[in-house]
């Protein structure tokens, strides 16, 4: 049984892995927070914290013996998660870290953009700590395919395929393959690590990797619908002129330049995470979702 602090407990992906974590019953678990009050979360303890102060941070996570760090404190985790790291480095009892990536895969020789300078900086931090580390390359979210009918903690962010509104808005050719993830899933690779002594760098997990075209057709199956549907070009996509289901964004980008983004990563197959490595074939024993599973779960009509 180790001692396990999550950063960002509360919050979307955090919870996730804090109610996980904390119903198995392997592993004491605190919540580091901001602010005082009740946890949210049964068998989880909450840690008022001052990200501002790696001394404090330090001091925090001796006196309850942590010896691992999972920080979801949003992309790429901020000012806040560099003093995080640096206060795990002062404290004697903490010996591992989770870096916020739960993303795409961010190649060592990646180049600094809107999407990986934090965690590029995070990395560094890492490397210069000592701490033993691992970075959890996702892919993209299943949950988005079947909010609102799954149990998911995640908030909505339409991209793609619309199967609410029976549209879709596919950037390329659609053929392009994208890797995805269910967070609970993610939450169950992250119970199987902490009993692993061996962290590879990057714990790669994929629940499948599809395409568009593939989802689209999934999702007319199951709903018993055609939907509308239009392609936007890498043309159209460089040009910031992608089609929005709606409103949806992340991090307070613009929804319409954050989706060019994403698109023209797919269409460069930036999103179809590395076959070698993935914590799949190193624990088979976990069996994640698949999204034909998931659509069918989330939409199938009775």
């Amino acid at each position: 049984m180790g001692v396990v602090a999550v950063a960002g407990g509360t919050g979307d992906v955090g919870r996730t892995i804090t109610e996980h974590l904390a119903g198995s019953g392997k592993h004491t678990i605190y919540i580091l927070s901001r602010k005082q009050g009740e946890s949210p979360v049964p068998g989880a303890e909450l840690l008022v914290i001052d990200y501002n102060d790696a001394d404090a941070i330090a001091e925090t996570l001796n006196a309850k013996a942590v010896d691992t760090v999972i920080s979801a404190l949003g992309p790429a985790g901020g000012e806040g998660q560099l003093k995080l790291i640096a206060g795990a480095k002062k404290a004697s009892s903490t010996r591992r870290f989770i870096p916020s990536e739960y993303a795409a895969y961010t190649p060592p020789d990646a180049e600094e953009n809107e999407f990986t300078a934090g965690v590029l900086r995070a990395v560094d931090a890492l490397r210069e700590s000592g701490l033993q580390y691992t970075r959890f390359a996702i892919g993209v979210f299943m949950d988005y395919f079947g909010t609102p009918n799954i149990p998911s903690h995640l908030s909505p962010f339409i991209w793609g395929v619309n199967i609410a509104k029976r549209r879709a808005a596919i950037p390329g050719s659609g053929d392009e393959i994208i890797s995805m993830t269910y967070s609970k899933d993610v939450a169950r690779f992250i119970e199987r690590l902490l009993e692993d002594g061996d962290w590879p760098e990057y714990s790669i997990i994929s629940g499948s990797d599809t395409s568009f075209n593939q989802i689209l057709a999934l999702a007319q199956e199951y709903t018993g619908e055609d939907f509308s549907v239009t392609y936007d070009s890498k043309e159209k996509l460089e040009k910031n002129e992608t089609t929005l289901l709606d409103d949806s964004s992340y991090g307070g980008m613009d929804p319409r330049i954050m989706m060019s983004m994403i698109g023209l990563q797919l269409i460069k197959g930036e999103l179809e995470l590395p076959k070698e490595g993935r914590l799949n074939d190193r624990y088979p024993e976990v069996k994640p979702m698949t999204i034909a599973e998931l659509i069918s779960k989330a939409w199938k009509k009775e």
